[in-house]
């Protein structure tokens, strides 16, 4: 099963939001704090659905907001030393124009 994994990234804690292909929730969002004790909570979660989907692939896009993804970067690539998990980097500022489009007029970074 592929797992779709959004990061939203602060400076004292992070957004994880989990999705299946067909856009719906794997559970419910998730936010760690941007410290050991949220990174280890991030990797029993990303650990639990490996073990509980069969086939489980995971697909990350994450914000490069500041310097604040990269300890959370690490966890991820160490999570798995294979590069099964595909990491995309995402430049909020990118974001931000695209939520200024007429595509979205929603303000919440969840959205």
């Amino acid at each position: 099963m592929k797992v779709y994994l959004g990061i939203d990234i602060g400076s004292e804690e992070h957004a994880l939001h989990f999705l299946d292909q067909e856009g719906r929730e794997v559970q419910k969002k998730l936010k760690i704090t941007n410290d050991k004790q949220g990174f280890s909570r991030a990797a029993e979660e990303i650990k639990r659905l490996d073990g509980t989907y069969r086939d489980f692939t995971l697909k990350v896009g994450i914000e490069s907001t500041g310097s604040y993804w990269r300890n959370l970067f690490s966890l991820l690539n160490s999570l798995d030393p294979s590069g099964e998990i595909e990491i995309t980097m995402i430049n909020p500022n990118r974001i931000a124009q695209f939520k200024k489009s007429d595509l979205i007029k929603t303000k919440t970074d969840s959205v």
